[in-house]
């Protein structure tokens, strides 16, 4: 079941997908989520928004990558990739 989500303290929808969807894995406000993720994008020498850097911060803060295999990609559902 689809709920609303939005942490945009301005209720803003674009440009700021990464802290949003952060934001929720985290169950932290906007403005916390925005100024860690800047400050791996000030270290990067890049914007918030680019792979490497919100990567790396998921990544210190213990979260883990995984791939589907190529034996079967369409075996997977939402739930199984999710």
């Amino acid at each position: 079941m689809y709920k609303f989500y939005n942490p945009n303290p301005k209720n803003k929808f674009v440009g700021d997908c990464v802290i949003r969807a952060i934001c929720k894995l985290e169950d932290s406000d906007w403005d916390t989520i925005y100024l860690k993720i800047c400050f791996y994008g000030f270290k990067e020498k890049n914007m918030p928004a680019i792979n490497e850097v919100w990567r790396a911060f998921l990544l210190d803060n213990g979260y883990h990558r995984f791939s589907i295999p190529n034996t079967c990609p369409d075996c997977y559902t939402v739930k199984d990739f999710c």
